[in-house]
């Protein structure tokens, strides 16, 4: 039978809320300086598309290569990503190699890249960084939806959030 220590669980609780209110607080970056907008912009497909139009319960969603949704985060200044460190364990910001590539129905003048802190170029639509949700695993899931109390949302092929 397994048992568990009564006494350690409210220590398990606050540490896991600490950990998750960094990602869900207005201005916080989580570590690190913000990153900042580069010149590039995306092609029209010319293979696989890192972003593109899925379906999830909310209707058209942006996706990625993968179809995992994709979400923007409220306390993000525009052209920046600031959620790092810890943020970016549950939240990674969609990463790219190069020319951003977006599919069919998306106009690629919308999407720019960014240089992230630690390495690599992240993606924003119309100045918005863009991130998956580490526990959607799986195509159409948007479990990151409304998360944090409201500051992560899906987000529509037109560049707006859902929700």
């Amino acid at each position: 039978m397994l048992r568990t220590n009564r006494r350690l669980q409210p220590v398990a609780v606050a540490v896991a809320l600490v950990f998750f209110a960094a990602c869900g607080k207005s201005g916080s970056s989580a570590g690190g300086g913000p990153t900042t907008a580069s010149k590039t912009t995306a092609t029209a497909p010319h293979g696989p598309a890192d972003v593109k139009i899925g379906t999830t319960k909310f209707g058209p969603t942006l996706v990625d290569a993968t179809g995992r949704t994709l979400y923007e985060w409220d306390s993000d200044p525009d052209g920046q990503s600031t959620c790092q460190e810890g943020c970016a364990s549950i939240w990674p910001p969609l990463a790219v190699k190069g020319t951003i590539v977006v599919g069919p129905g998306l106009v690629p003048s919308e999407f720019k890249t960014i240089f992230l802190p630690h390495g690599g170029t992240g993606v924003v639509m119309n100045g918005r960084a863009l991130y998956h949700f580490a526990y959607d695993l799986k195509p159409g899931q948007v479990g990151g939806q409304s998360f944090g109390g409201g500051v992560w949302h899906a987000v529509r092929p037109n560049g707006q959030p859902i929700g």
